[in-house]
């Protein structure tokens, strides 16, 4: 049925009325919504959408959202510059060296970086796989990394070469799940993708984020959560900045080790 323009300007008012002031701050930023289990807008295809500031303000009226929350940006974690040690003494404080020394280096593994891709590498041999790419508009199919992040990752976790260079777990099966072309602007909705596309299309056993973000927000949560379900290992950075301050994922309360 349609409205009329007079009726429709009413109703575009009332629905920005409903917005919270400090919002309009930032007019041309999208919000992850999530709309009640018995709306008629709710996708089967996906937990939540992505909508306009405008458009929050009209589904705030209609009343069809359970939750919203800004898509606000995350940020990798870790120094590009950080020089990988001959010793390998990281490997031997997470354990990694017994685990290598009894032939268990992944073997039959899945593991999707959710990062900003992984390049094709002779340390990663042939266990990279195909993954996807999660930035809005981008080539679904490029998980190419321009800025390095991703690829240095991937290393640590499964570098390997006759020179000594040995990652955590040498076997696995690399996956990369694309959300960034730099060390910011990463969406957590491109995260949530990730994740979500990492247990069901990908079929990854372990997702890595070595990413975070300050603030705990319910689509990161719940994502995690449905990771957690489907028995998929969520391994996410903490620590890097030197500081006491929290980080999500890695704070999330669905982990509890």
């Amino acid at each position: 049925m349609k409205i009329s323009d007079t009726k429709r300007i009413i109703l575009l008012l009332i629905a920005a009325a409903l917005v919270p002031f400090h919002l309009f701050a930032a007019s041309d930023a999208e919000y992850i919504v999530k709309f009640k289990d018995d709306s008629a807008l709710k996708s089967d295809d996906r937990p939540f959408e992505i909508v306009s500031l405008a458009q929050l303000g009209l589904l705030l009226f209609s009343d069809e959202l359970e939750w919203y929350e800004k898509d606000e940006e995350v940020k990798l974690l870790g120094d590009l510059s950080q020089y990988y040690p001959d010793d390998k003494w990281d490997l031997e404080m997470v354990g990694a060296d017994a685990s290598f020394s009894r032939g268990l280096i992944g073997e039959g593994v899945r593991v999707g970086v959710i990062d900003s891709g992984i390049n094709p590498h002779e340390f990663l041999a042939d266990r990279l796989v195909p993954g996807h790419n999660y930035i809005k508009n981008a080539d679904p199919g490029d998980t190419s990394d321009s800025y390095g992040h991703g690829t240095s990752v991937a290393g640590l976790i499964a570098g390997k070469c006759d020179e000594g260079y040995l990652g955590a777990a040498a076997g696995v099966t690399l996956v990369p799940l694309k959300c960034t072309d730099e060390k910011s602007s990463v969406k957590i909705s491109a995260v949530c993708d990730a994740i979500y596309g990492g247990v069901d299309d990908y079929d990854c056993d372990i997702l890595n984020l070595s990413l975070g973000i300050s603030a705990k927000y319910e689509s990161l949560e719940e994502a995690v959560a449905y990771a957690e379900e489907k028995g998929v290992v969520i391994v996410s950075a903490v620590g890097n900045d030197g500081t006491e301050t929290l980080n999500y994922p890695a704070a999330t309360a669905c982990t509890t080790f």
